[in-house]
């Protein structure tokens, strides 16, 4: 009887472990977080008009001239005890198919390079939303891409998921967000890129990965 208990209660340790997941993030950007970094100055700055849980997201612009990028960068986060990591977060891109907004990951050693999400990390509830590995006005039909100068509303909101597993787990790491100006005519004048409730969710063991509605 002793030992039936011991293994049942060895069952019950390892199936409540199996499902235990951790937040590492909720930024909801009701201001600029601590570690944040932007760059130029001002390319990215609290938007109070579009927000999904606080009183205010942060929105990036796109550049005035073709080539000009603006950052939005995080601060390094540790995932060194973690086997599974798992990014979601809220988002409008309102900008024009010809500017490139794009997610970048980098380790904290010595040499480590910038490298892009690709698509085969993206677990959001169209796939066809990252082609490319980016995002624009072009990645969802009500975000209106026939119109740059359309104005969000709140029902624009789109959640997205990315599997980190295999770029972040048993590493440090942060996080950029890219709006680089293409060659097209005019297209700063498109709203820009809109990001809320940014959430960094790690686990120890295999978890499913977190619900998303598609608001």
């Amino acid at each position: 009887m002793k030992k039936f208990i011991s293994l049942l209660s060895l069952v019950l340790l390892v199936f409540s472990g199996y499902t235990q997941d951790t937040t590492i993030a909720f930024e909801k950007f009701g201001s600029i977080p601590v570690g944040w970094t932007v760059t130029p100055s001002g390319s990215w700055d609290l938007d109070y008009s579009l927000y999904q849980s606080d009183s205010s997201s942060i929105c990036g612009y796109v550049p005035n001239l073709p080539g000009d990028s603006t950052v939005l960068m995080s601060p390094y986060y540790d995932f060194r005890n973690y086997s599974y990591v798992f990014l979601r977060f809220n988002q409008i891109c309102k900008v024009v198919g010809t500017d490139i907004c794009k997610i970048y990951i980098q380790e904290n050693h010595t040499g480590a390079r910038w490298r892009e999400l690709p698509t085969s990390v993206y677990q959001g509830i169209n796939p066809s939303a990252y082609q490319n590995a980016r995002f624009s006005q072009m990645s969802y039909p009500n975000w209106i891409p026939n119109d740059s100068l359309a104005i969000p509303t709140y029902a624009w909101w789109r959640t997205e998921l990315f599997d980190l597993t295999n770029e972040a787990s048993y590493a440090q790491v942060r996080f950029k967000f890219v709006i680089k100006r293409g060659n097209g005519s005019a297209t700063h004048f498109a709203y820009g890129w809109l990001i809320d409730d940014f959430e960094l969710i790690a686990s120890q063991y295999e978890i499913k990965p977190p619900l998303m509605e598609d608001l």
